[in-house]
């Protein structure tokens, strides 16, 4: 199991741009838990979670593109990229060993860290966004 855990409406930010990437790469993390359940093959898995990783890199340097337009102070937006990179990493760290056999273990903990990464702190930022005048929300909650 990777993620375990489909999109949900109580995970958006209210920020439809984001919202709509979230529900993008969670429908990958769905189809990743769903050919792991069923051990499909390995070469499937591996390009489903590159696939990921894509996705993931686009939707980061797009929240550093937002995070760039606050001033100093505004938002801690280098733990929240630290976050990004480790879990870009750690994916890379998952293709590499499924290709070599495999390590559910190192699934299992990359899928712990990817809702915290992709979802926890983007609520942060989104917030910080909003506070400074930079975005408007397209669905408040």
């Amino acid at each position: 199991m990777f993620i375990g855990i489909p999109w949900d409406d109580s995970f958006s930010l209210g920020f439809k741009p984001l919202d709509e990437q979230h529900k993008q790469i969670f429908g990958v993390t769905e189809e990743i838990d769903e050919m792991l359940r069923l051990s499909a093959p390995k070469d499937l898995v591996v390009g489903h979670f590159a696939r990921l990783r894509q996705m993931l890199s686009e939707h980061f340097d797009y929240e550093r593109d937002l995070a760039a337009s606050l001033e100093d102070g505004q938002y801690a937006y280098k733990a929240h990229d630290a976050c990004h990179q480790k879990l870009l990493i750690d994916i890379d760290s998952v293709i590499a060993s499924l290709e070599t056999g495999g390590s559910d273990a190192q699934i299992a903990r990359c899928g712990g860290e990817f809702f915290e990464c992709v979802v926890r702190h983007d609520g942060d930022m989104v917030s910080a966004l909003v506070h400074a005048g930079r975005i408007k929300l397209s669905d408040p909650k």
